[in-house]
């Protein structure tokens, strides 16, 4: 039997109910001087053994590359419906049929669920929920997205530094906070308060153009976090203010990229691309860089306001 927890309105208007807190809240962060790497996505070379890194996994066409970072990573999440996404997906993506589709999803289980849970099918949450995998139900909180419940479950989790938020059997939770304690039978994740990590969300590109946007708008909501979103040939990050060192991974990442300032008129520079910018002003409704391509190991990009750097990935890399 599922069992839910009444304990606190995550994400509902309350006065009552403390303030979102970000893992990083009380550090004065840089505004220049940004490594962005892909480095992470190269499973053939040493991985830093100080970064911690995510999986969160959306409900669009997942790429053929999920089934990969899935042993890479070390804590998954499904949102809501992504989780039929990864159910339905993995025998495709694995090339197995008959009996051994069941067994081979039982390989693959995520840490947690999380979501309104509207869209997940219920013979997927019955596998899951038989499989032990945690449900966390906030469809009390009607304004965050489920990638937002997701990435906020994640801040939670580098806040809290060294635990996960894995439950007990067949257990519904209806807050962050019932999985945030040891008692829930927790794992360990987490070693140091200040351990660096990425989050790659899967199945964040394609499909309907306003979740498309909502993603996109997750990187301002959550720029403390380093997220790649990745869906449908591209990889999307977001640039801070200030300079920033981008090592693309050769294979991987380009020739074709662009530079989008979503949230406001922006003045960058740029080196290591065909058309560089030079204290160029970049707009929606005006000049923006798209189109353009990756001509060097390096890219450097300033700018004073945020800007969405974006690549194309081939998947025929993995």
């Amino acid at each position: 039997m599922e069992k839910s927890l009444e304990t606190s309105n995550f994400g509902e208007p309350d006065s009552t109910r403390p303030p979102i807190r970000h893992h990083l809240e009380g550090i004065e962060m840089p505004t220049s001087n940004s490594i962005v790497s892909s480095k992470f996505l190269d499973f053939d070379s040493v991985q830093d053994k100080n970064m911690q890194t995510f999986l969160v996994v959306l409900n669009f066409s997942l790429p053929t590359a999920t089934a990969r970072l899935w042993p890479k990573t070390a804590y998954k999440i499904c949102a809501d419906g992504g989780t039929n996404r990864l159910f339905d997906a993995l025998p495709t993506m694995l090339g197995i049929s008959g009996e051994e589709v069941n067994v081979t999803r039982s390989a693959y289980l995520p840490d947690i669920v999380i979501g309104d849970l509207d869209s997940i099918r219920e013979d997927v949450r019955t596998f899951y929920s038989s499989k032990d995998v945690p449900i966390l139900d906030l469809s009390h909180d009607q304004d965050t997205t489920d990638l937002g419940k997701c990435l906020m479950h994640i801040d939670s989790l580098l806040a809290s530094s060294q635990q996960s938020c894995r439950g007990s059997a067949g257990h519904v939770a209806s807050s962050i906070s019932d999985w945030s304690t040891p008692e829930s039978g927790a794992k360990e994740v987490m070693t140091s308060p200040f351990r660096d990590h990425q989050i790659i969300v899967v199945g964040a590109m394609g499909g309907r153009l306003d979740h498309i946007l909502s993603n996109l708008n997750a990187l301002y909501q959550f720029s403390h976090l380093k997220i790649t979103l990745w869906g449908e040939g591209n990889l999307v990050r977001l640039l801070p203010k200030g300079r920033s060192l981008i090592t693309p991974l050769k294979g991987l990442e380009g020739p074709s990229c662009g530079l989008v300032p979503l949230s406001g008129p922006a003045v960058a520079t740029s080196s290591g691309l065909k058309w560089n910018l030079q204290d160029t002003k970049m707009e929606v409704s005006g000049l923006i860089s798209t189109c353009n391509v990756i001509e060097s190991e390096e890219v450097i990009v300033t700018t004073d306001r945020e800007l969405l750097w974006i690549t194309a990935v081939s998947e025929d890399w993995f």
